[in-house]
């Protein structure tokens, strides 16, 4: 079955989200050499709602990839505060230089993403799905995607599904490792407890 069964389009996309200069960015990046790229952007509202503003999600070179989210941040009007990275290309390569540099540029914190057991992370990361807050214009979902430029994430939550399990009384409940990228980034954050 799907991994994220209480995702729904109708309530977590809309066409425009607006983040406030003062509420906090957040890049994730993914690194992923033959599927993509991925790095999505992700903003936080006083209430604590999870704001997917953009994202890239490209087959490229480190070198490429850096200039496209020095565009993204440019065409976003400014830098995230924090970056949480997956891939030891960022840390210790050359090509990681690229990435590293936009970072150093903008004076954007940046950390090793913290890698927790998929399975129980995601059944948690469903039950967000689920939730909502009020926030000044009334009640809304805690995870908001803006569907005119975050196209790969809600794909992924739409198609990534569990294995199918031999034993039914197994408790160990494993995804599959595949087209699951946007849904990482997201892992990381919340991970990383984002506030």
């Amino acid at each position: 079955g799907l991994v994220f069964n209480n995702f729904d389009r109708r309530i977590h996309c809309v066409d425009h989200i607006r983040l406030d200069d003062e509420w906090p960015l957040w890049m994730f990046i993914d690194l992923n050499h033959s599927k993509g790229h991925q790095v999505l952007f992700m903003g936080i509202s006083p209430w604590e709602q999870r704001l997917f503003v953009d994202e890239i999600f490209h087959k490229c070179d480190l070198k490429e990839l850096a200039a496209m989210i020095r565009q993204k941040v440019r065409m976003m009007g400014r830098h995230p505060n924090f970056c949480v990275f997956d891939g030891p290309e960022i840390d210790n390569s050359e090509d990681g230089v690229h990435i590293r540099r936009i970072m150093s540029e903008a004076g954007i914190s940046g950390k090793k993403a913290r890698k927790m057991p998929k399975g129980a992370q995601f059944l948690d990361m469903n039950q967000l799905l689920k939730q909502s807050v009020t926030t000044n214009a009334g009640e809304e979902p805690l995870i908001v995607i803006n569907e005119e430029k975050v196209k790969n994430f809600p794909w992924e939550l739409e198609h990534l599904e569990w294995h199918e399990s031999e034993s039914t009384r197994s408790e160990r409940v494993v995804p599959q490792d595949k087209n699951d990228h946007a849904i990482d980034c997201w892992r990381y954050g919340e991970a990383e407890g984002v506030r």
